[in-house]
Formats: structure tokens, sequence, C-alpha cells
């Protein structure tokens, strides 16, 4: 039997110029409804940095993978607030995920 084992995953991510404040509203709805009772997700925070005010240092917890992904679709919609691309990415660390025994 599979079991979840803890996720963390932080970094950080780069706003879109002009769109700071209606992502800071949209990260806040997410997280509000992403981390309710039950949901596996503990914690979902991001934090401006203090000298590129478009720059946000994310943390997010989850019980595990399955957790964290069951709310993917609607972290898919804070991707278009974000400047990362293919040729200049923004990279999240992660930590934990499944073990099989």
């Amino acid at each position: 039997a599979a079991s979840a084992v803890p996720l963390l995953v932080h970094g950080r991510r780069r706003v879109k110029e002009g769109l700071v404040d209606e992502f800071k509203e949209r990260f806040s709805s997410l997280a509000a409804s992403s981390t309710r009772p039950g949901s596996g997700i503990h914690a979902m925070f991001a934090f401006a940095d203090h000298d590129d005010p478009r720059v946000f240092w994310h943390v997010f917890w989850s019980a595990g993978a399955s957790s964290f992904a069951h709310d993917a679709s609607q972290q898919e919609s804070l991707a278009a607030y974000y400047e990362s691309s293919e040729q200049d990415p923004d990279a999240l660390d992660c930590y934990g995920g499944w073990t099989e025994g």
C-alpha cells in the first residue's frame, strides 16, 4: 500500500508587471479555499520580497503529493500572473513525496 509523505514546496516567483494587486487577491482567495480543514493542504503563503515588489517567496505545505495535486486546477489559475517562461523560468524546491510500502 502507498503512504503519503508530507510535501513542502518553496521558492521565488516573479509576478508580471501591473498584476501584483490582482495576484495578491487571487492568491489570498485560493489559499483560503485550499487550506480548509480536511483538504490536506496545511499552509500556502506568498511573501513579498523586500527588494523587488514583483517577487514573491512561496511556501506550500501539504499532507502529501495527492493533497497538493487535488487543487492543481485552481493553482493553475495563478499561472497567468507569473512572469516565468520556458526561456526564463522560476524554480521551486520540493521536499517529500510518495513512498511505497
